[in-house]
């Protein structure tokens, strides 16, 4: 209907001077362009409708979005909240579990150190006593050892003495041979008293 009402108000445009000039004057720079640019036109129009098209859905997008985020920042916030009070409380449990862990290996380290002590202590009175017997054992072996070792020195000493005699009784008498000899060379007639 509206089509119709259109091309009669393009008739009637026609009959008047007016409008017989445009209508020469749009047929004759419709013949100078050739189909091709017709073409081109007609697609550089719908690709500029296009990028209003989506341009315009692009803002509308953007509203829609912008209305959405004013709607959910609160939501957002509270959420960011509750998740701050929840990881603080879970933070807080888990650090009271560390601290009771590390309280509890405190203790147990603790009655280890005790036990060790103890060990230690024991330890060191076994010690003392293997000490002491052996120092014991020790002592009586070396006085055992003493004893032999001064019957040992005695007794080459005695011999030792006894050899140094016997030797200078052979020297004594060596040199009483000799001097027996010389006086008899010397004095060739013996004297018989």
């Amino acid at each position: 209907m509206k089509k119709k009402v259109a091309l009669e108000k393009l008739e009637q445009l026609k009959k008047t001077d007016i409008g017989a000039q445009l209508f020469e004057r749009l047929e004759k720079k419709l013949e100078k362009i050739d189909s091709e640019e017709i073409l081109y036109r007609q697609l550089e129009k719908e690709k500029i409708e296009l990028s209003l098209r989506l341009r315009k859905q692009e803002r509308m997008k953007d509203h829609v979005e912008r209305a959405k985020r004013l709607e959910e920042v609160p939501l957002l916030k509270r959420e960011y909240e509750e998740y701050k009070i929840e990881a603080r409380a879970i933070f807080e449990k888990s650090e009271e579990e560390k601290l009771r862990e590390s309280i509890e290996e405190y203790h147990l380290n603790l009655q280890h150190k005790y036990r060790m002590d103890r060990i230690i202590k024991e330890k060191d009175k076994i010690l003392n006593i293997f000490k002491a017997a052996k120092n014991y054992e020790y002592q009586v072996k070396l006085y055992k050892f003493n004893q032999i070792l001064d019957r040992e020195r005695e007794k080459r000493l005695n011999e030792r003495n006894q050899r140094r005699k016997e030797e200078r009784k052979r020297d004594w008498l060596i040199l009483l041979g000799h001097l027996v000899t010389i006086i008899c060379q010397s004095n060739p007639e013996p004297h018989l008293t």
